[in-house]
């Protein structure tokens, strides 16, 4: 394929699936910090638009991972823009319960998008389900990073004819203090390919998060991401781009995380 063709090809599903006039791959995001039976909670919601595709409306438990103790939820809905709604919910204390591995890293085993722009041991990660995890970090008082990856066992269809694995993320820019990432991560194994939403959230003012206890966690402020719109495009091909576009645009599918 020639250099010019994939700039069509990567133009076509960055205006598809990421950004043009009216729409974008990831349509709104808030985060919010608030208060639960005396226990601090941060909320992330995010839309996002998967074309044809929609998610199960399911609730899933965030479980402490030695404990089994309930530590939060994610929830799918449809927004009012029809667009599809990813919620989450956890307590501020499970960065205590994190791992520091399983936050450098997306289910596909590549490394987290670079647009986040979390050095090593800035996030850290909680397992879900089987392949699917949350992800938390930032020193929690001056910079909030939340995201979740959401393994999806529906694409392996069509991301097991993708040679490696790979990823491709946009980023937006909503205002100076919250930024979202988003995006799909592929992976020629089964169980794991799946989407993926970030958020990093700089307060106004430094938050309070109760009685907390981090001293046992080494986390430092992260560096606040650069503003506007961004594309990162890891290892997919204009063929591969095709296909997701394909897939997501084509009929309808109601897809599971695992």
């Amino acid at each position: 394929m020639s250099q010019w063709n994939a700039l069509v090809s990567l133009a076509l599903i960055g205006t598809s699936l990421s950004a043009c006039s009216n729409h974008s791959f990831l349509n709104a995001m808030d985060v919010a910090v608030t208060t639960q039976n005396n226990e601090n909670y941060l909320d992330l919601s995010a839309e996002v638009d998967l074309g044809n595709v929609s998610l199960d409306q399911i609730q899933i438990p965030i479980l402490d991972p030695r404990t089994q103790a309930n530590l939060g939820t994610i929830g799918f809905s449809t927004a009012p823009s029809g667009k599809q709604k990813i919620t989450v919910g956890v307590n501020a204390s499970a960065i205590t319960r994190a791992d520091s591995t399983l936050g450098m890293s997306l289910p596909n085993g590549r490394p987290l998008p670079g647009s986040i722009q979390s050095a090593s041991g800035q996030l850290l990660g909680i397992p879900v389900l089987n392949q699917s995890r949350v992800y938390i970090g930032g020193d929690l008082k001056t910079q909030v990073v939340l995201g979740v990856a959401l393994t999806l066992p529906g694409l392996d269809g069509v991301t097991r004819n993708i040679p490696v694995a790979a990823n491709l993320f946009f980023q937006q820019a909503f205002n100076s203090q919250l930024t979202g990432v988003a995006g799909l991560y592929t992976s020629p194994g089964s169980s794991g390919s799946g989407i993926a939403v970030f958020a990093r959230y700089t307060p106004a003012q430094p938050l309070i998060l109760g009685k907390m206890n981090l001293a046992k966690v080494n986390m430092t402020a992260v560096t606040p991401p650069d503003s506007g719109n961004q594309i990162q495009n890891e290892n997919l091909s204009g063929t591969d781009q095709r296909k997701l576009l394909k897939y997501f645009y084509g009929k309808k599918r109601v897809l599971r995380p695992e």
